[in-house]
């Protein structure tokens, strides 16, 4: 997602914190990336994914020839000949299975970024809070300052035209 885009669902937040915003987006979207990759090579290698594939791949190149028993539950259709009465065997996850557990992942992975991102708004919210208060502050005091040095020319404006006055009188 370019930095537009997302800055498209951020309209009253100002450009830096955007892109603040959208870097720690992306630092994100990186890590959730690496772990789910992590854990899908875990689960690959728990249930022997890459031997049954290269099982089955070589059962589709040999199809006259003898399978093994894990590409023969991997392949639908085919039987167990040691099952009784010729029962189908038992079959590896489905591909819907998988792409189930795939939507599962993603949408997993999804909902901790948003949660993320969520808890990033709201740190940022804070500081801008802060900011705002200290930013406040800060123009009261000025305006205090301001209305004090105000004053004091009035009272020197007073002061210079008296003098000019005075001098005339005696």
């Amino acid at each position: 997602m370019p930095v537009q885009e997302f800055s498209e669902y951020f309209p009253k937040m100002d450009t830096e914190i955007v892109d603040a915003l959208y870097e720690v987006y992306k630092q994100t979207l990186g890590h959730v990336r690496s772990h789910c990759q992590a854990e899908y090579e875990m689960i690959c290698a728990e249930y022997r994914v890459p031997d049954r594939l290269r099982d089955l791949e070589g059962s589709h190149h040999n199809t006259a020839g003898p399978i093994s028993e894990d590409a023969a539950r991997l392949t639908p259709g085919r039987t167990c000949m040691n099952a009784p009465s010729g029962a189908p065997a038992s079959q590896g996850p489905s591909v819907e299975v998988v792409q189930h557990a795939e939507r599962i992942a993603r949408r997993h992975a999804l909902l901790q970024e948003a949660a993320h991102l969520e808890d990033t708004l709201e740190k940022a919210r804070r500081t801008e809070n802060r900011l705002s208060a200290m930013l406040a502050m800060r123009q009261e005091a000025v305006e205090k300052i301001v209305t004090t040095y105000q004053r004091v020319v009035t009272d020197v404006k007073q002061v210079y035209d008296i003098t000019r006055v005075w001098p005339k009188e005696v």
